[in-house]
């Protein structure tokens, strides 16, 4: 049996508020994994507070262990990995993290920890206590660090929304802050009302499910009010240069790396971040100054060397453009787009090759031909004057 109070009832709102607010984020662009796995981030903690409220709800403490243990407990394990996953994938840096370690040891601690509740829960859970706001799990001392891993994934992916936020211009900067700022006040009551409680034992309903619906709420605004995760122009650019052949570079006004994409990796270059762009590229012709390229931009076809990770110098084509954002004057800085000419130098090479040896075939021709010319008209007047001589001649007598 079940006894539904004001706190069950909220916690168990929440959950169905988590359930609405995935499936909107989806309609808005099902393709793409970031609103995937935002799914995945409220469907856990649908999963928690559905947990957490039945918890609440139950009428005899074997049956709040049930919800506490098996249902919150899963939702609540998952969740940090979930969320971590999913702001690395949302911001653009999992690529940079994928480089390092892979994804999956993201969520080592979370299957940790979900093998333990659910085949040796005694060691994580001692079992339930009865409150007035119903009942509450108590755990053991390794709970201790079970809650200690929540925080400091929470708080790790806060760090990492501010820090993009401080970096980042326009809308994706509004969007950084508002998840980092939704996740710290959540992380902040959450922690109070149930990381703090079993070291200071005082008697308040835990509220995590309930806080973190001020994340939510941040996210919603952010869906409303510029995009986020929905399908924008940015989103498609980044796709775009990610996928191109051509080499794409952008600096900063110190004319050090902002950001490369993929097609560096042709070239075995890496670890490009912050270093001067003369690093990689250099020209007899084009000066790399950041004010005279912005003064001359957009610059096209300007004949430079890639430096490859052997210092071999390869030839390119450059096109050199400010990158502005909106109606903005001023430029953040510039972007280079360079294409190999290795192959079409090759080309035009061989070209210029066959048109000196055809050159040199028609110059023979044209010898012959003349040659052949003259010998055909020499033939012709030795023919006619074979014939005036033949006309002359005196026709043979009759004897």
């Amino acid at each position: 049996m079940y006894y539904f109070n004001i706190f069950s009832l909220l916690t168990l709102a929440a959950s169905e508020i988590y359930l609405l607010l995935s499936i909107y984020t989806l309609s808005k662009n099902p393709k793409a994994l970031s609103n995937r796995l935002f799914v995945f981030v409220a469907a856990s903690m649908a999963l928690w507070g559905l947990g957490e409220g039945m918890e609440r709800a139950a009428v005899g403490a074997e049956n709040a262990y049930f919800w506490a243990n098996y249902i919150a407990g899963m939702g609540a394990t998952i969740h940090p990995a979930l969320l971590m996953h999913f702001w690395l994938e949302f911001s653009g840096e999992i690529n940079k993290f994928k480089k390092k370690i892979p994804v999956w040891t993201l969520y080592t601690p979370s299957v940790f920890f979900l093998v333990i509740r659910f085949f040796f829960p005694h060691l994580l859970v001692v079992g339930v206590k009865k409150e007035y706001w119903g009942y509450s799990t108590v755990g053991t001392d390794l709970y201790q660090a079970y809650m200690l891993f929540i925080v400091i994934y929470i708080a790790a992916m806060v760090y990492l929304a501010l820090r993009k936020a401080r970096h980042s211009e326009g809308i994706f900067k509004n969007q950084a802050r508002n998840i980092g700022l939704g996740v710290l006040l959540s992380l902040v009551i959450g922690f109070v009302t149930q990381g703090m409680k079993p070291l200071f034992d005082f008697s308040v309903p835990e509220s995590s499910v309930l806080s973190t619906l001020i994340f939510v709420s941040f996210i919603a605004y952010a869906i409303n009010k510029y995009g986020m995760l929905t399908i924008t122009t940015k989103i498609v650019a980044e796709n775009i240069i990610a996928t191109m052949n051509d080499l794409v570079v952008a600096v900063d006004k110190n004319m050090n790396i902002a950001m490369v994409n993929n097609a560096i990796t042709h070239y075995g270059i890496k670890d490009l971040s912050n270093k001067p762009i003369k690093k990689i590229l250099s020209g007899e012709n084009t000066t790399l100054e950041y004010g005279k390229l912005l003064e001359q931009s957009p610059l096209l076809d300007q004949k430079m060397n890639l430096i490859d990770r052997d210092s071999k110098k390869i030839p390119v084509s450059v096109n050199i453009s400010a990158i502005k954002e909106g109606g903005r004057k001023e430029a953040l800085g510039l972007v280079f787009v360079m294409r190999d000419t290795r192959e079409i130098d090759e080309l035009v090479k061989n070209m210029r090759e066959k048109g000196i040896e055809l050159e040199k075939k028609n110059s023979e021709l044209e010898q012959f031909n003349k040659l052949a010319v003259g010998r055909e008209i020499k033939m012709i007047e030795l023919k006619n004057r074979i014939r005036e001589l033949e006309g002359n001649k005196k026709p043979d007598s009759i004897g």
